[in-house]
């Protein structure tokens, strides 16, 4: 495995899947400016996507352990007010 030219802290280090490539793509693609680690993109994403709902807990977990993985589109997007993006990977063109 490659080093990353990001540097893990002691939380970042803690995700399993987050190394080397990992964190390159998320600095590069994901990671927003106010976002210093990891778990700021991923609390950016559930809140955004699960609000107040009472699963919002039970996906932060998933997300963190790796279990589950939000689509690109919505890591990128999702909790932004930039309206140059779209978390939709579906259209439906026609007359």
């Amino acid at each position: 495995m490659t080093d990353s030219k990001y540097k893990l802290d002691s939380d970042q280090a803690s995700y399993p899947y987050f190394q080397g490539f990992s964190q390159d793509v998320w600095a590069l693609k994901y990671k927003r400016r106010k976002e210093a680690t990891l778990e700021g993109t991923i609390a950016r994403v559930v809140e955004a996507v699960m609000g107040d709902h009472i699963d919002a807990v039970d996906i932060h977990e998933s997300i963190s352990q790796g279990l589950f993985l939000p689509g690109g589109r919505i890591l990128a997007g999702a909790g932004l007010d930039e309206h140059d993006s779209t978390l939709m990977n579906c259209y439906v063109m026609g007359e």
